[in-house]
């Protein structure tokens, strides 16, 4: 069985992607990942596309973090192929290199 996860509905602001506190948050949501917090983790992500909506990097860790808590359908509308068209460079800080 599935377990549903409720994602907090955070206050946005119209900030740039060069705003310091947004790569603080999203060096802290990809700890949370390599620490197998998925759902901290989704918190932040939730946080930066509520700022920064057209950010495939964090589209991409949404959907990865939402897989491991096993949100299969949710997942797969972060990682559809709907958005092989985006170009989306590794992340080192990922643990995936």
């Amino acid at each position: 069985m599935t377990k549903l996860v409720e994602l907090p509905v955070l206050a946005s602001s119209n900030t740039n992607s060069e705003n310091p506190d947004l790569k603080q948050i999203y060096m802290a949501a990809v700890r949370h990942m390599q620490l197998d917090e998925h759902e901290q983790a989704l918190s932040l992500w939730h946080q930066l596309l509520l700022t920064n909506p057209e950010m495939p990097e964090v589209k991409v860790n949404m959907g990865f973090s939402l897989f491991e808590l096993e949100q299969f359908v949710t997942a797969r509308g972060f990682l559809s192929p709907r958005w092989s068209k985006v170009r989306i460079r590794p992340m080192p800080t990922m643990g995936l290199l």
